[in-house]
């Protein structure tokens, strides 16, 4: 009921009509915010959010149980050989022993956000490389318009101090734009082409929008010692699952229980921090050339949402991403995603947990973001007190393209 000034009803002519319709539309729309608030009754421990920001639920006893437990990375080490990976207070110890030292190439991809560039470098700094050694390479492209090469970029790499190992910059001859950034970012998988020259055992390539937490070296190498020896996995992200790939089922993001899940496999790659497994990442590079000279293949897949951004950017060499979906399509292959948490406080007192990230995405204006500045990291980081949430599932849940879990698979 609508009143006027002195608190009567509204009386002008027509009024009641008006009223009524109002009164209807406020029904139809409560109605509608009711139907949406839905209760996923998934028995594999998957959250989702609807739409309209309306939160959806899951009950306690339909979350995924892991019967076979976790591991940490310590116990992941030691089942190798290194029974000294941490000391008492928690911290990395750098006297890993030869049979877990590893070699690692960190590969930057940038062309002219010299303050990007310098915050994701800044957070590499600060990661911990369990005594690895760490090379960094920054690729270095020309600009699309006018083929020159910004100087204050080349600046801040030129002048920035690598600790953990070699640094080069390679500055492009022509521009590649992203997609043949990524392309040619790691040409020979198992080969040498490093910075020190050498062949690295792993690559992890990130763009410089991104900032990394100092715990993502730890759960990259803990997920290839857990799981780096099924065929299906592809790689691993830092980034964090929300987007459900085929939407047929449902828009809601994907949100996997952490205390039962803090790793999962995931068909849909990550691209915000990856590293591909050396393997796979040649095949790919095979298929990819191969496929990339015949101008009316299509590497869409059916009803993904990716396949829909592919189509509306095809021809400007931006997605990446599309082949290598397409790859693993046909391939059956996984990504494995870390899932975390962090306990804060809210504006209402209450603790709460809140997802974090490996690698927070700063939606930095480019090839994928239209702003002036940057609107923010997506998720705020893992740090480093959190380290005992890095653990890997015995047996993880996988999830298919609609980011439902699939029953019959099992870890080999």
């Amino acid at each position: 009921m609508f009143s006027g000034s002195r608190g009567g009803v509204l009386a002008r002519p027509g009024s009641r009509l008006v009223n009524t319709v109002i009164f209807v539309s406020f029904v139809v729309v409560g109605l509608a915010l009711l139907v949406t608030k839905i209760t996923f009754k998934s028995h594999h421990g998957v959250q989702v959010m609807p739409p309209f920001g309306v939160r959806c639920s899951f009950s306690t006893d339909t979350q995924l149980r892991s019967p076979h437990g976790t591991r940490s990375f310590l116990q992941l080490m030691e089942e190798r050989g290194s029974s000294n990976a941490y000391d008492q207070g928690g911290s990395a110890l750098h006297a890993n022993t030869s049979s877990t030292q590893v070699k690692l190439e960190i590969i930057v991809l940038t062309m002219s956000r010299a303050a990007a560039l310098q915050r994701l470098l800044e957070s590499l700094v600060r990661a911990d490389y369990l005594g690895d050694s760490a090379d960094l390479r920054v690729l270095v492209d020309r600009a699309p318009d006018t083929g020159g090469v910004d100087e204050e970029t080349v600046e801040s790499v030129t002048d920035f101090h690598w600790p953990h190992g070699q640094k080069r910059m390679v500055v492009q001859g022509v521009n590649q734009g992203l997609e043949r950034q990524w392309i040619h970012a790691w040409p020979n998988p198992l080969g040498s082409g490093s910075a020190s020259g050498s062949s690295p055992k792993y690559v992890i390539i990130l763009e410089d929008d991104l900032e990394v937490s100092p715990l993502f070296w730890e759960f990259v190498k803990g997920a290839d010692l857990a799981y780096g020896s099924d065929p299906r996995v592809a790689g691993y992200t830092l980034q964090r699952a929300t987007l459900r790939a085929n939407q047929t089922l449902t828009k809601c993001p994907i949100l996997v229980d952490s205390k039962q899940n803090p790793a999962f496999m995931y068909r849909l790659v990550g691209s915000w921090g990856f590293a591909p497994k050396a393997a796979v990442w040649r095949d790919f590079l095979e298929y990819y050339w191969q496929h990339i000279q015949n101008a009316t293949y299509d590497p869409s897949v059916k009803n993904l949402v990716p396949s829909s951004w592919y189509k509306r950017q095809r021809g400007k060499g931006t997605m990446w991403t599309m082949w290598f979906i397409r790859f693993c399509h046909e391939r059956d292959l996984f990504v494995v995603y870390g899932n975390f948490v962090a306990d804060v406080q809210g504006k209402d007192r209450h603790r709460k947990r809140t997802p974090v990230t490996l690698a927070a995405n700063w939606r930095e204006s480019g090839v994928h973001y239209n702003s002036l500045f940057a609107q923010g990291r997506d998720f705020d980081l893992l740090s480093m007190d959190a380290r005992s949430q890095i653990r890997f599932p015995l047996r993880p849940v996988f999830l298919d393209w609609d980011g439902e879990p699939m029953n019959d698979l099992t870890l080999l």
